[in-house]
């Protein structure tokens, strides 16, 4: 056997021994733990365990009075039918001179996607997007609508339809 085998038995037995070790000692501290719990000893004297309540239904007073205790709280006077969801759009204002315009997209591919972030960034436009559905949604910061204008039409090479809208 190489050299390699060996130290891959020895680590494997190692392993296993460990595994054992810590199964055992979290077993012996479990029914030590329930022993405690149910105030038993573990002789087999039956006389003690007679007159004690049982595990299982000291367990199920716990798990009864635990229900018991959540649903007898008391209830706000609203409930959310819903997870409420907060959006903020962290847009810079338009600067002086500049105007907002919206500029729907209906649904783009992965390319396409990447096309349309290309163009507007590589014209310096300034510029947050939302997806509505299968329409995205962007709000753009831009000079003046013929300049916007201009640039959109270099989607049309993409085959990018878009309407534009001034807000």
């Amino acid at each position: 056997m190489s050299k390699f085998a060996v130290a891959l038995f020895g680590l494997i037995v190692i392993a296993l021994a460990g595994v054992v070790t810590f199964s055992y000692l979290k077993l012996s501290g479990f029914e030590d733990e329930l022993a405690e719990r149910s105030n038993l000893s573990l002789s087999d004297d039956k006389t003690g365990i007679s007159n004690q309540k049982t595990l299982m239904e000291q367990a199920t007073e716990e798990v009864t009075s635990w229900a018991d205790g959540l649903s007898s709280g008391k209830r706000g006077s609203f409930v959310y039918p819903a997870l409420e969801l907060s959006i903020n759009f962290d847009v810079t204002p338009p600067e002086a001179g500049e105007q907002r315009f919206l500029v729907m997209v209906e649904q783009l591919d992965a390319y396409r996607f990447f096309c349309l972030n290309y163009v507007l960034n590589s014209n310096g436009i300034n510029y947050a997007y939302y997806k509505n559905g299968g329409r995205i949604q962007l709000m753009i910061n831009a000079r003046s609508e013929q300049y916007l204008k201009s640039v959109l039409e270099q989607l049309k090479q993409y085959e990018i339809q878009y309407q534009l809208q001034r807000t």
